[in-house]
């Protein structure tokens, strides 16, 4: 199959940053779906990984991408609610291969069945954001709430699926819930540039609008 990655760190300006490469077709496992990917959304976090990787350089090539939405194409032995067929969105898991391929295998416990009445770049667009929440004004926690000694914790959003938490579905739970959302009119489309072709050179463009600040919104990729 089809797989965009990168061997080792370099600028956006080298044409070695993201390369396309033939990867083995991955098999679900028992608590896995098989997706055969039509989009994906381009988030910082990606050119962070993808600095991660340093001088030493990896075969095959280190696939990047969380943000994805397409069609499952098989389902592990022990996964319930999801059958072939199903078109799905998710933010997966920053432990294994990512979303820069024609297939992915992804934990089922973070998919999520997409709005039926979005397309897959629109689908695409939403995941890691749709489960990252931020507040529109300043918390109080003056009185009364100070008498309670509140604090704030923040999570990781990939702490879940890092750790094998026991909650582990309630990201799949959250998307569910957002999908109901947007189907209901009550949730905003946020994909601000769709890419007509997953590859590498665009991939690159988007990694480099990332990292220079000229991105705004969710940019997509769709199709192979």
């Amino acid at each position: 199959m089809k797989a965009i990655g990168a061997r080792q760190f370099f600028p956006t300006d080298d044409p070695e940053c993201l390369v396309e490469f033939t990867a083995e077709m991955p098999v679900a496992g028992a608590k896995d779906l098989l997706v055969r990917v039509l989009a994906v959304a381009v988030n910082p976090v990606d050119t962070k990984v993808r600095k991660l990787l340093g001088e030493t350089r990896q075969e095959p090539p280190r696939v990047l991408g969380f943000d994805a939405a397409g069609i499952v194409a098989a389902v592990g032995d022990e996964v319930v609610g999801f059958s072939v067929g199903d078109e799905v969105y998710y933010a997966g898991d920053v432990t294994r291969p990512g979303s820069n391929a024609e297939f992915q295998t992804v934990d089922a416990r973070l998919v999520a069945k997409k709005p039926a009445t979005w397309t897959f770049e629109e689908a695409a667009a939403v995941g890691t954001l749709g489960l990252i929440v931020e507040t529109v004004n300043p918390l109080h926690i003056g009185n009364p709430f100070r008498l309670k000694s509140p604090r704030v914790v923040w999570e990781y959003m990939m702490t879940r699926s890092r750790f094998q938490t026991a909650d582990m579905h309630r990201q799949g739970e959250i998307l569910a819930e957002i999908s109901r959302r947007c189907d209901a009119g009550n949730f905003p489309r946020i994909a601000t540039r769709v890419f007509g072709k997953i590859s590498a050179e665009n991939l690159i463009e988007a990694h480099a609008a990332m990292e220079n600040g000229s991105a705004h919104g969710k940019w997509v990729l769709s199709g192979w």
